[in-house]
């Protein structure tokens, strides 16, 4: 094999190692593309799996709230039964004894009549007997009045120490969930940044490694021609000197032979020189490239991650502030609610004060017109004792309602009955006839969430029936 033939195995030797090394970086690229892709799929996982919590968790919430508006309703509608068991007896005891009185009334006047001395001996004792009574009932009705404030009160602040305990415990675990998100950032950040290090510091010393074998190649390629060239030195130098010694004919030929080989010779080292560089050249500038490349996906994927993280927190702090405003609306509401039907339970118990003020006040002009009668002569026949009929007080003429109770109906409580009332509707009929979109902006967006106003329209057309 000759010296050319030998170069040029070593050319093509160099080519194969350089396509090799092209390959191996078009191989790490392909890895470090797959890598990301990876890494952005995994990123993408984990920020569908926290939106899915962030469901649950607004869905476990709004569980949360339409069980306290259920047992707020049902708390309601105890409150309202007792109201009108309360009331209803009231009612009946205070008939009966106006009933009582009126027979009694009765007596005491057929008595005064035949025996005016045992007949004011009676009525004193009646009147002591009837104060006594009333005194017992005022009582009684003071200590169940009270009770049952008491009791509505004891429930009132049970009911909101049970919101204020919800609310903070929502707002410790949204700060937990807050902090969770933050940490579990950070250290994903972290890690990726130290995968990413780690990528480069090795790529660095691949091609540092590279750079060290192509040099070596180089230096021993040179080193090769330089014998190569040194020997055929000193073959030619002996050739001329036996051709000199034996042909001094054909010295000039030989010499013209040897110059040109010569200049062939530099002319090859030259051009196998000139591809050498080339091809060191084009392999810095593809790693050049691949470097640039990679810093760039590296700088792009950095990017994205901190853009979407970003956009999670954006979202999350929207859907908190909106629950948290909803929330605050609804308990505002509920609060109004509650307030409102205390004020109408004491205005009932003030009602109900009243009626004994008059019940009392009916018993004193009846002993005044007891005592202002007439006397009457042993003698004289007795009149014929009145009828019970004529005796008894004419039953006051209580004018006709102008407002029905529309608290009555599922879903209306003392607030939303109070701006139905403002708005002019106060009957059942006036609310049968309502357009449910103008219902709806009455009664308030906190109200219809929970109630649908369709119902009410059908509940007040039966009640009016």
């Amino acid at each position: 094999m000759s010296r050319t033939e030998e170069l040029r195995r070593l050319v093509a030797q160099l080519q194969a190692d350089r396509a090799a090394r092209v390959a191996d970086v078009a191989t790490m690229q392909n890895q470090t593309a797959a890598f990301l892709g990876d890494v952005r799929t995994e990123q993408i996982a984990v920020a569908e799996a926290m939106r899915e919590e962030m469901e649950a968790e607004r869905v476990k919430r709004s569980d949360e709230r339409d069980q306290m508006a259920m047992a707020t309703a049902t708390f309601r509608a105890d409150v309202r039964t007792k109201h009108q068991m309360v009331s209803q007896q009231l009612r009946t005891s205070l008939s009966h004894q106006r009933l009582v009185i009126a027979q009694q009334a009765a007596k005491m006047a057929a008595d005064t009549a035949a025996f005016r001395s045992e007949t004011i001996a009676a009525n004193a004792a009646m009147a002591m007997q009837v104060r006594k009574q009333m005194d017992a009932d005022r009582k009684q009705l003071a200590t169940v009045t009270a009770e049952y404030l008491d009791s509505a009160a004891v429930a009132h602040a049970a009911m909101s120490k049970a919101l204020h305990t919800g609310l903070d415990a929502s707002r410790k675990q949204t700060q937990q969930m807050r902090q969770m998100m933050a940490d579990n950032t950070a250290a994903f950040r972290a890690t990726k940044q130290a995968e990413n290090e780690q990528m480069a510091a090795e790529l660095r010393m691949e091609l540092d490694k590279s750079h060290e074998q192509l040099a070596k190649i180089v230096v021993e390629m040179l080193a090769e021609i330089d014998v190569y060239v040194e020997q055929l030195r000193v073959a030619n130098e002996a050739m001329a000197k036996e051709l000199r010694q034996s042909m001094t004919a054909d010295r000039s030929e030989l010499s013209k032979q040897t110059a040109s080989l010569r200049s062939q010779m530099r002319s090859d080292h030259a051009a196998m020189a000139d591809e050498l560089h080339q091809d060191l050249d084009k392999a810095q500038a593809a790693l050049v490239e691949a470097r640039a490349a990679m810093s760039e996906q590296i700088a792009e994927f950095r990017a994205n991650v901190q853009a979407a993280n970003q956009k999670s927190a954006r979202e999350l702090r929207v859907k908190l502030n909106s629950d948290r405003v909803a929330l605050a609306a609804e308990t505002d509401e509920m609060m109004a609610d509650i307030d409102a039907f205390l004020a109408e339970i004491r205005s009932d118990a003030a009602g109900a004060a009243e009626a004994w003020q008059l019940v009392k006040q009916l018993l004193a002009d009846q002993e005044m017109a007891a005592a202002s009668a007439p006397f009457v002569p042993e003698k004289a026949p007795a009149p014929p004792a009145p009828k019970m009929a004529e005796m008894a007080p004419s039953e006051p003429q209580v004018a006709a309602p102008e407002t029905d109770p529309l608290i009555d109906i599922n879903g209306i409580g003392p607030g939303t009955q109070q701006r139905l009332f403002d708005a002019g509707i106060k009957t059942f009929a006036q609310l049968a006839s309502m357009d449910p979109d103008t219902l709806r902006e009455i009664a308030g967006a906190a109200v219809t969430r929970r109630y649908n106003v369709e119902d009410w329209i059908e509940e007040a057309r039966h009640r009016r029936m």
